[in-house]
């Protein structure tokens, strides 16, 4: 009676070679072996099933009557061993990708980070950055991705959240040669042109802070586009009359990346209006995380995205008093 310990997975993988292309030096080939190793497998699989198997004629190897019968169990549990073996793999490369939910300014700002963390964890991570959208939370409750970049989140039970930094400046926004460059700031000339509002990545997220101060003062505002994307925003505002009050240094980046439009800190103004009544709210970014993620990559991810946020407003100010 065979011995069934002794068939393993390349015994097994060697018999439907020979079967599937009658050659010693082909089933070699194709499992990446030598042929002595293969005839060597044959031999024991001879003595353990108690049969020749295959027969060397002129031009081939045929099998047996015995070899006929064990090809489509032997086939079966190869097939089987082969899909285990994928799906293991699949899962080893999975546990390595890393999902981050960020809008595009955010990106950027992991985008120089990435190659200096991997370098620290000595981990060959995949990072997938994906456009931070309202179901951001969500996929995270849901384990689908790992992180996200948030303004004020929400906290979840299968979340952590920790605080990047705050979200400094804010910046007036249209295109070079905007009329509204030329004179005066005040609430009266931003409602003389149509608002593009830029919505951050808020869970909470219901008006920006231009229509509740417009409302507040019983402003009418045109609004002339929403949006969640960066590009999209910039793209408008380089071919309208549009202007946008965006926050937040890692955005500025993209802003004057584009030459056809013009930038400027109001600071002051969105302070004396916003920022110092009774009802304004404090905005930080923070990285949301699922419970399940590595702590470690979540403790070097936060350090670093922390830095480059403080590096942004170091580099902010000295262009200011240069």
């Amino acid at each position: 009676m065979a011995n069934l310990n002794k068939l393993d997975f390349f015994a097994l993988t060697v018999l439907v070679e020979l079967y599937e292309h009658k050659s010693g030096l082909v089933a070699a080939k194709r499992l990446n072996t030598n042929q002595s190793k293969v005839s060597r497998v044959l031999g024991c699989l001879r003595n353990e099933l108690e049969d020749e198997l295959f027969i060397r004629n002129q031009y081939c190897m045929e099998p047996t009557r015995r070899a006929e019968k064990l090809y489509p169990l032997a086939k079966a549990i190869v097939t089987q061993y082969q899909l285990l073996h994928s799906e293991l793999e699949k899962s080893h490369r999975e546990r390595y990708v890393i999902h981050i939910c960020a809008q595009e300014h955010m990106c950027r700002l992991l985008m120089t980070n990435l190659q200096s963390i991997q370098a620290e964890l000595d981990v060959n991570y995949a990072f997938n950055l994906q456009p931070w959208t309202q179901n951001a939370t969500r996929q995270l409750n849901q384990s689908q991705s790992d992180y996200s970049i948030s303004v004020n989140p929400l906290s979840t039970d299968n979340t952590l959240i920790d605080a990047i930094g705050d979200v400094r400046h804010t910046f007036m926004v249209a295109r070079a040669e905007h009329p509204i460059f030329k004179g005066e700031l005040s609430l009266q000339t931003l409602t003389q042109f149509p608002i593009a509002v830029f919505n951050y990545s808020h869970d909470n997220y219901k008006e920006h802070p231009i229509e509740i101060l417009a409302e507040k003062h019983e402003l009418l505002l045109n609004i002339g586009l929403q949006t969640s994307s960066v590009s999209t925003l910039l793209e408008h505002l380089e071919h309208s009359d549009s202007i946008s009050l965006v926050s937040g240094l890692p955005i500025l980046s993209c802003i004057e990346d584009r030459e056809a439009l013009e930038v400027r800190c109001i600071d002051i103004f969105w302070g004396n209006h916003v920022n110092d009544s009774n009802d304004a709210i404090a905005f930080s970014y923070y990285l949301q995380s699922n419970k399940a993620a590595d702590r470690q990559l979540t403790k070097i991810l936060l350090s670093h995205l922390s830095c480059s946020l403080d590096g942004l407003e170091q580099k902010f100010s000295l262009s200011r008093h240069s």
